[in-house]
């Protein structure tokens, strides 16, 4: 299905770009009428853990990191979302929320809010809508396997390569990483002293730039061969 033509251009396209355009024509309406435009600051909080979610996100634009917690403090990335991407539909298919994961906005970024239970109901009537929704899951579940894998089997170096190249934007200077080394260690659960000594390396190597809360990529090739390293 289109997306309604009440969006704003960027959020039609996003939807366009989405899963959502698979949905059959005659549930555009439904899904609409509870539609709305949100704002999430960098770092700020989309969901947090332990809070049920009424609500299904579409990324317009922006990056935003799911990750769970451990009671000490430590996190680990689930996955990324972006721009055409969807954040809740695990929740939706299963009937209930993770109290242990949540969703943070990595930099600036906007967001459709769709009605999880208007979904819920189109999914249980809609083959055309439950199908789509089933194999995006399956295929984000696939995707979040994957990354876990790394995360636990990998070592520090080709971890942090891969979350660099997930969490660049592209800007007038080149490919650019907003984020701190807190941050960094935080994705691909680490601590902030080996993250720091990874990136000293990676800087040496010239495949990236250090500045204040920035990374810039000078390198992507050699960081995605760093980040193609079979665990040991």
């Amino acid at each position: 299905m289109n997306a309604p033509e009440s969006l704003p251009a960027a959020a039609r396209n996003a939807w366009n770009d989405s899963l959502l355009a698979q949905f059959p024509e005659h549930v555009a309406g439904v899904l609409a009428d509870r539609a709305r435009l949100r704002h999430f600051a960098s770092g700020d909080a989309v969901h947090g853990a332990g809070e049920a979610s009424g609500v299904v996100y579409l990324i317009v634009e922006g990056l935003a990191r799911i990750f769970v917690s451990s009671p000490a403090g430590r996190e680990m990335t689930v996955r990324y979302a972006a721009r055409g991407e969807l954040v809740g539909l695990p929740t939706l298919a299963a009937g209930r929320h993770n109290p242990g994961v949540s969703v943070k906005a990595m930099i600036d970024t906007d967001c459709v809010s769709l009605s999880a239970s208007s979904l819920s109901r189109l999914a249980a009537t809609e083959v055309g809508v439950a199908w789509p929704i089933a194999r995006y899951i399956a295929e984000t579940l696939h995707l979040s396997e994957q990354l876990w894998s790394n995360n636990v089997f990998q070592q520090v170096p080709p971890r942090v390569a891969y979350h660099l190249l997930e969490l660049c934007t592209r800007e007038a200077g080149g490919l650019v990483v907003h984020a701190t080394q807190d941050e960094v260690a935080r994705a691909v659960g680490s601590v902030r002293e080996v993250v720091a000594r990874t990136l000293g390396d990676f800087a040496s190597r010239a495949l990236i730039e250090r500045e204040p809360r920035i990374i810039r990529l000078l390198d992507p090739a050699g960081l995605h061969r760093i980040a193609a390293t079979q665990p040991r």
